[in-house]
């Protein structure tokens, strides 16, 4: 309802005028479904952004950053949880591999987690913000902050 066309109309003026060319890209999507990469890669040739954006398809267990680039980064995550998993034991395993990976391959790295369980959150050995949220029909945590 707070949507201001006008105002979005602006914004996207604003960004392709300050849009740069760059050496390599600065954006690394994954998904580990093949057709969410595919639908990607097409949005990102029409908006002009293969530049800046490179999509693999893959899971983010076997994604190295360190194959992909020497610079830290931000890594944004959005897992699975809860009924797409199977329940609350699956989804809190995945959430401590999850944490377990980036501790392991992202040390350094400024973190964007959506996490399902306050009791998930509490156990992030990372600094960061805890923002609560609603998303996908129930409470979420949004955890920034960076690995180390």
């Amino acid at each position: 309802p707070s949507f201001l066309p006008r105002r979005w109309d602006h914004l996207k003026r604003e960004a392709a005028a300050a849009r740069r060319t760059v050496p390599e890209p600065m954006v690394f999507a994954s998904d580990i479904s093949a057709r969410s990469c595919h639908l990607l890669e097409g949005t990102v040739r029409r908006h002009g952004l293969s530049d800046v954006l490179q999509v693999g398809h893959g899971d983010f267990f076997g994604f190295v950053p360190k194959k992909m680039t020497s610079k830290k980064g931000t890594v944004a995550l959005n897992p699975p949880y809860g009924r797409r998993l199977g329940g609350v034991g699956e989804s809190d395993a995945l959430f401590r591999e999850i944490r377990a990976k980036l501790g392991a391959d992202y040390r350094g790295w400024r973190l964007v987690l959506i996490a399902p369980r306050d009791e998930l959150v509490r156990e992030v050995p990372f600094s960061g913000n805890v923002l609560p949220f609603r998303h996908g029909g129930g409470r979420r945590l949004l955890v920034t902050g960076r690995i180390i």
